[in-house]
């Protein structure tokens, strides 16, 4: 079995509230709990779930950007987590991001050059000629004409920004790239030119990716996997296709439902969510969806569902699967 590009075990985080005269932590955000999922090489795994499910914190303890309270995060079979900084180096050149802002994410004080070029003079002894024709080269692979490496980020459009953004990650040659809702903020026309963009780089150069999103159209385009989470947890793990077919969990079902439909006479059958998420500091006993869930029955409220394999293989953390 060809081994994963990235394997994450058990991963958790929690972050401490602090109150009180002598500041100590009075209580805990369960932000990720016990999430696990494999991405391979040429895979995209999309994670979805309402905003404030832990989805984008996933992602920033993937890179070590946030330190994870337990768990194992291994790139191409190397644990992460137990690395110092001079370890970790190494590994961060096979692990890139794509950030939700464009404009937020990019220097406006550099070049379009020094944007793309700045990790490769970290990492490489190349000359600044050697430089600029790799930032040059890529440019014409996100799509981008080289005249505008002179030029400044404010002084792109936000799809060439975005582009720009996607030349930076791809300077390394990394094996990984999160994409942490790289779309969000463009126009539908150039969100669509972004995802066939990232589909041609990654048959490409065989890349994995980690798609972050809310947007469940752009994840049915793009998506190879999808995991679902609610409040830390991942309930869902299916096939793109399986999962938009029949979803096995009721709120993956809800999040369908929730989702625009193309024919604005067209009304879907399936149940609406209602409520709010729980608060990340008290989650519910039991299933934590259970306050929402139209199908909840006694044992929802006291015990904790398992994320286990149903008889499709897609994973389901749902008593009423089991």
């Amino acid at each position: 079995m060809t081994q994963p590009v990235l394997e994450v075990r058990n991963l958790t985080k929690r972050f401490s509230i602090l109150g009180g005269i002598l500041g100590r932590t009075a209580a805990w955000v369960h932000a990720v709990e016990d999430v696990s999922f494999t991405v391979a090489a040429g895979e995209t795994l999309c994670v979805v779930g309402e905003s404030g499910c832990g989805k984008s914190t996933v992602g920033k303890l993937i890179l070590r950007l946030i330190e994870p309270s337990s768990g194992q995060i291994l790139i191409e079979g190397t644990d992460v987590t137990t690395l110092g900084p001079a370890a970790m180096r190494p590994l961060r050149r096979r692990a890139q991001m794509v950030f939700q802002d464009p404009s937020a994410s990019l220097n406006p004080r550099l070049s379009a050059e020094q944007i793309v070029t700045e990790s490769i003079e970290n990492y490489e002894p190349l000359s600044r000629s050697a430089r600029r024709q790799r930032a040059a080269e890529l440019f014409v692979r996100v799509g981008l004409r080289p005249d505008m490496l002179d030029k400044h980020s404010f002084e792109f459009s936000g799809g060439q920004r975005q582009r720009l953004g996607i030349a930076r990650a791809l300077s390394l040659r990394p094996v990984l790239i999160i994409a942490d809702e790289p779309t969000s903020a463009l126009d539908v026309s150039v969100q669509a030119q972004v995802l066939n963009l990232l589909l041609d780089l990654q048959h490409e150069y065989g890349l994995a990716y980690l798609f972050i999103s809310h947007d469940l159209g752009v994840v049915e385009h793009i998506a190879s996997r999808v995991a679902v989470m609610y409040l830390g947890r991942i309930v869902e793990l299916a096939d793109r296709a399986a999962l938009f077919a029949s979803p096995q969990h009721p709120y993956t079902e809800a999040l369908l439902a929730a989702a625009p439909l193309p024919d604005p006479r067209a009304r879907s059958d399936r149940p609406v969510i209602e409520g709010e998420v729980p608060s990340p500091i008290n989650p519910p006993s039991g299933c934590a969806f259970h306050p929402r869930c139209p199908y909840a029955i006694a044992r929802c409220r006291t015990e904790l569902p398992a994320l286990r394999p149903l008889s499709d293989g897609r994973l389901a953390a749902c008593h009423l699967r089991t």
